[in-house]
């Protein structure tokens, strides 16, 4: 779990979360995401959070849409894996987008 990037001045930063292959599908990137988010938000003050993934990543993607994350764009053929190149997919979620979907309840874990 980690936040970078940290732009203090327009509130902004980026996060990001490695599971491990064999940890993967038993929900800790949800329930991480969930506490990471929180802090970001109501402990930081921040205004946008915002993450890179591979487009090929449809898992992690599948999870950051569930979670309130906006595609808003990509960078073409960023990433060489695999003897070719992909896009990378930005996203990014909004203070307001989060409160209004998490008013009154805390995050799962807590």
């Amino acid at each position: 779990m980690r936040i970078d990037e940290i732009d203090s001045v327009n509130r902004t930063a980026r996060v990001g979360l490695d599971v491990t292959v064999e940890n993967r599908r038993q929900g800790y990137g949800k329930r991480c995401f969930g506490l990471l988010l929180r802090y970001c938000f109501e402990e930081l003050n921040l205004n946008m959070v915002w993450l890179l993934t591979a487009s090929f990543n449809e898992v992690a993607q599948r999870l950051y849409r569930s979670l309130g994350f906006q595609h808003t764009g990509y960078l073409p053929q960023m990433l060489f894996r695999g003897g070719e190149y992909h896009n990378v997919e930005h996203f990014a979620l909004l203070r307001s987008g989060w409160m209004t979907q998490h008013k009154n309840t805390a995050p799962e874990g807590v």
